[in-house]
């Protein structure tokens, strides 16, 4: 596993690894207590990508919230961590 918490801003609550080179577990930390946040699935998600890109292989976080996602057969992809664009191409 390999955790990623680059950002431009120095106040980043966006953690992200990389689960069985093929997942991208993103998981937003809240200022709440922790059992406010422990089951809270807004907090978090798992992005699968399609098969034909293949493994994960590096990926770094940019501005505030986006992503690119590198992938062994060349696949790069830009994605945003905000829920409203969240699916928007």
């Amino acid at each position: 596993m390999r955790i990623c918490c680059e950002s431009v801003n120095t106040e980043a609550d966006e953690v992200s690894a990389v689960l069985g080179k093929k997942t991208l577990f993103l998981s937003t930390l809240a200022d709440k207590p922790k059992d406010a946040t422990e089951n809270d699935p807004d907090n978090s998600m798992n992005l699968q990508f399609q098969e034909k890109y293949g493994n994960i292989v590096a990926h770094v976080w940019y501005n505030d919230g986006y992503m690119i996602v590198g992938f062994e057969k060349g696949f790069v992809v830009c994605i945003s961590a905000h829920p409203s664009e969240m699916g928007q191409v």
